[in-house]
């Protein structure tokens, strides 16, 4: 090959790295070859196979460059633990929700319609066979004076509480459904009591049961829940068909991982310091006084939620809108987000906190355990900046942020970002496959939610307003948490509207200057 010919494949493969790094794909370097990690559905069919095709030039390139990151964690030297250290996101919910003060709740989980017959013994078996399988389900809080620690139960009883609302009348036993299910998330609960996840299945007839699993935050995460349900069905198949029950094995436990992540946070600190003092003094972006909110000195600040909807046809627009700027639906809802909030706030940049799964160790996945966290990403200076603009910024900051940035929520006091908005996306799959039972006696539909509520309502914080977008394959519900000690429903409704009018400017009109953009 001539050396034009070097010059040009290299400025293809350079080509293919940035626009994965556009995207907020993270590429990186291990010892047995190259690694990529981005948001849900950054990786298309195409871009998976521009990776493959291009995989040993791309390898070159990155060693040229020195971009070799930090090795894969061994978790060799750590056994299968009996009690470990706190991860960094375990010891930010203690200090932020002081849970040495006060009881937490199963703010977390799902809820799944099963219609069909259900095989009790065999639904029993495969609870068991997760419950031994995860030692994050069998784990509870030791509270010391000083410090604390997460110590995992040998053996655990469980029973499956059955609650029978088929008596009841029709039209009634969904209404008292859903108050059990609030009953079993709200309940406050013990911390140094395993198992800190409760499971029931509510029978409202024959053939249709809801089957309900709720954990709290300290030992699980949004992606665990999913992780719990798809194991459970995959299990509850096998043991349907009276086969042995056998998933792919766990390459390390939740404990493990936390004591590999304490075992090294002093080289981390050290390596990342200069990252960690600027986002240390970085500035708290606050929302401006809500001027029209009646308040009452008696009661205590609570929160509060309102919602909005990116309805199937704004959704289309979105897919659709993302496949010719070769980017995805979270970094371009984010955009709008970002956007918004700099123009409600009138700042110039702030840090945003993004919610990440945690999981960039492939390890991992498999893993129940409380991962998720809080990637710091800088939105903005918006100047005269556009949409596109803004959208390039934030994927570069997501491709280049840590997912160790958790540590900043266990210093205390913790610094004021960590109470700046936050944006959290959540992919739902409602269908749970469980196909191989079609065609018999024993053949069920499952379709799952998550809980409607994530924060429970008399949690006191000193934080911005927050959204959850929960999205489905038609739609994103929208929820936007908000302390109504400070914010009435009315001003924050009036914000939800205006982040639909965002993200239907940014389908419309991407190149405008963000700061010409109205609000309502």
């Amino acid at each position: 090959m001539s050396s034009l010919g070097r010059q040009e494949a290299k400025a293809v493969v350079a080509d293919i790295i940035a626009t994965a790094r556009r995207n907020g794909v993270r590429l990186w370097l291990e010892s047995d070859g190259l690694r990529y990690r981005g948001p849900p559905g950054a990786l298309t069919p195409e871009h998976l196979s521009e990776l493959r095709v291009h995989r040993n030039q791309i390898i070159a390139l990155l060693q040229e460059a020195n971009e070799v990151a930090d090795a894969r964690p061994d978790f060799s030297g750590y056994a299968r633990l009996r009690r470990a250290p706190l991860a960094y996101t375990q010891q930010a919910r203690l200090n932020l929700y002081r849970l040495r003060e006060r009881r937490p709740m199963l703010t977390l989980g799902t809820v799944v319609r099963i219609n069909g017959r259900v095989n009790l013994d065999a639904l029993r078996r495969s609870l068991e066979e997760v419950f031994e399988r995860h030692d994050a389900l069998r784990t509870r809080i030791v509270l010391g004076d000083d410090i604390a620690a997460q110590e995992v139960d040998k053996e655990l009883e469980r029973d499956l509480r059955i609650d029978d609302l088929s008596s009841l009348p029709a039209d009634s036993r969904d209404v008292v459904a859903s108050r059990l299910i609030d009953e079993l998330a709200s309940e406050p609960i013990d911390l140094r009591a395993a198992p800190l996840v409760a499971v029931r299945l509510l029978k409202l007839s024959d053939n249709e049961h809801l089957f309900v699993v709720a954990m709290e935050h300290m030992i699980s995460d949004m992606s665990s829940i999913g992780i719990f349900v798809r194991e459970l069905f995959v299990l509850y198949t096998q043991a349907v068909k009276g086969e042995p029950l056998r998933l792919p094995p766990i390459v390390a436990q939740f404990p493990q991982h936390a004591a590999w992540q304490r075992g090294r946070e002093r080289a981390w600190v050290e390596k990342h310091a200069a990252d960690l003092d600027r986002l240390i003094h970085c500035q708290r972006l606050r929302f401006p006084e809500d001027h029209s909110l009646v308040r009452d000195a008696a009661t205590h600040p609570v929160w509060a939620v309102v919602t909005a909807e990116i309805d199937s046809e704004m959704l289309s627009g979105l897919r659709k809108w993302c496949r010719s700027r070769r980017t995805t639906l979270v970094m371009s809802v984010f955009t709008a987000y970002v956007a918004l909030v700099l123009r409600w706030c009138d700042a110039p940049e702030a840090v945003f906190q993004f919610q990440s799964d945690g999981r960039t160790n492939p390890d991992l996945v498999n893993t129940i355990g409380f991962f998720a966290s809080a990637l710091y990403l800088q939105g903005g200076p918006l100047a005269d900046g556009s949409f596109v603009d803004l959208l390039e910024d934030l994927e570069q900051a997501y491709s280049h942020a840590s997912v160790d940035s958790a540590y900043l929520t266990t210093l205390s006091p913790a610094p004021d970002i960590t109470r700046n908005t936050m944006f959290n996306w959540i992919p739902v799959k409602s269908s749970i496959d469980v196909s191989d039972l079609d065609g018999t006696c024993d053949a069920i539909v499952c379709d799952s939610g998550p809980f409607a509520r994530l924060i429970t309502s008399d949690i006191e914080v000193d934080q911005e307003p927050a959204i959850t977008l929960f999205a489905f394959d038609d739609r994103i519900d929208a929820s936007i948490y908000f302390p109504a000690g400070r914010f009435g429903c009315a001003t924050m409704e009036r914000f939800s509207r205006n982040l639909l009018r965002f993200v239907a400017t940014l389908l419309t009109e991407p190149d405008r200057p963000i700061r010409t953009i109205p609000l309502e």
